[in-house]
């Protein structure tokens, strides 16, 4: 089976963050140390230097999935426990109760026997909180080669991809690539949840609603749903965009600019409008108490319900997947078990789970990879562009370059404390440094 090693080189120390599997609430420094030398048919094949991670709100989801099925996300990098220790030891316990978390970050290859793999490339992953990583095999896609697949048979798939990253040299690839950073998935997310309204010519509906405004999802949706291209040449939305939010957070999504309302979610869609209107509700939240307060409405009409996420952290009682029909829960195990995809593809079910790798390999196989990486670029920093212009800036970076500012950053991830005008970037290998 492949391990994922905590060090790019033979004899190094390294270090990394885990966390304890029982609490989860913070992370702790851990050394690992590796044999001086190794048999040649033991070499890992590609060997990188974790340049930067993020922290988000998504990682309080890999956290809650860090040990179940179908993300086993703590098997991501498993401790090597004959080779590594905790800097500080717990009072109780042992290493074996501890697990990297993951996080998305940018790595760079400082070895490589993989056929056209350059030593310098950049990639975006999912990776450790910690300086390297290293894989005893990987292989460029055979269709696409800016995505490196290494091999983990215990890692779900989607999360053993490595992504090339693109530079649109224009001399702000650097400027923006903490932020953007930061920014993915959301970014990605609310790029196809674009694609998909305007491929579906919004379901009909008269207004888009979509909850957690303050999520970088809701503001890239909404701000590409604003945007008509570099040369002012696609349709533009004429679509009203609400927003539901925390009362916390209003002012915030105010601020940007991008929604043309602004509902707390205990408001009612009758305090916008009286008349008869459809809407389209993309469900980033996943609170059924939007779909709930307004479904029984004569004058509110919901044409799609489509679910995102669950940021909200809502226990199963208030979730919005309480409100699916048994219709629209066959199409989500249809879908997520990729079977029968004939049938699904006929299911067009009010309430549906959005699954965006889908709506981008329909754009792919309308574009081709090319134009499909330069879109998803462009966009990319369109958002990073818009979310930083001094003076109107929705968003900073808080870049964290000490093991206490990364610790304290993991814990208010964890606690819920960052607003979201601030987003969390890590440099581990600048924070260890005065170990070395």
């Amino acid at each position: 089976m492949t391990t994922a090693s905590a060090s790019a080189d033979e004899g190094a120390v390294t270090y990394s963050f885990v966390t304890k599997t029982d609490d989860r609430k913070s992370i702790e420094l851990m050394k690992t140390n590796l044999p001086a030398s190794k048999d040649a048919s033991e070499e890992d094949k590609i060997k990188f230097k974790i340049l930067k991670g993020s922290l988000t709100a998504n990682n309080k989801f890999y956290l809650d999935f860090g040990d179940k099925p179908p993300f086993h996300f703590f098997k991501c990098y498993p401790v090597d426990f004959t080779q590594s220790s905790l800097i500080s030891p717990p009072a109780d316990g042992t290493l074996d109760d501890y697990a990297h978390p993951c996080v998305w970050g940018i790595a760079e290859v400082t070895e490589s026997k993989v056929e056209n793999v350059q030593v310098g490339t950049k990639f975006r992953a999912m990776l450790p909180i910690g300086e390297s990583v290293s894989f005893r095999d990987a292989c460029l896609d055979s269709e696409d080669d800016s995505k490196l697949t290494v091999d983990r048979p215990a890692t779900n798939p989607a999360y053993n991809v490595f992504s090339k990253l693109t530079t649109l040299d224009d001399g702000d690839d650097e400027k923006y690539e903490g932020l953007s950073l930061a920014c993915f998935p959301g970014i990605i997310t609310g790029f196809g949840l674009n694609h998909n309204l305007r491929s579906n010519d919004f379901y009909g509906a008269d207004a888009v609603i979509v909850t957690s405004a303050s999520s970088k999802v809701a503001l890239a949706l909404a701000l590409y749903l604003k945007y008509n291209g570099k040369d002012d040449d696609k349709p533009k939305v004429a679509k009203k965009i609400i927003g539901y939010t925390s009362e916390s957070n209003k002012e915030f999504c105010r601020m940007t600019g991008l929604y043309d309302e602004i509902l707390g979610y205990d408001e009612a869609l009758n305090t916008v409008s009286t008349e008869k209107t459809k809407y389209t509700i993309i469900d980033i939240a996943g609170l059924g108490k939007v779909y709930s307060v307004n479904m029984k409405d004569p004058n509110v009409e919901i044409v799609k319900f489509l679910t995102v996420g669950a940021s909200s952290g809502a226990p199963p009682s208030e979730s919005a997947f309480k409100y699916f029909s048994i219709y629209a829960t066959v199409k989500i195990v249809l879908d997520m078990m990729n079977i029968l995809q004939w049938l699904a593809s006929y299911m067009n079910p009010v309430q549906e789970l959005y699954l965006v790798f889908k709506d981008m390999a329909d754009y792919q196989a309308e574009v081709g990879i090319e134009q499909l990486q330069a879109t998803v670029k462009e966009y990319e920093r369109l958002f990073c562009r818009a979310a930083s212009t001094p003076g109107k800036e929705w968003i900073t970076v808080r870049n964290c370059e000490s093991e206490e500012s990364i610790q304290a950053a993991f814990s208010d991830i964890v606690q819920g404390t960052i607003p979201p005008s601030e987003t969390i970037v890590l440099d581990v290998v600048k924070a260890v440094a005065h170990r070395k």
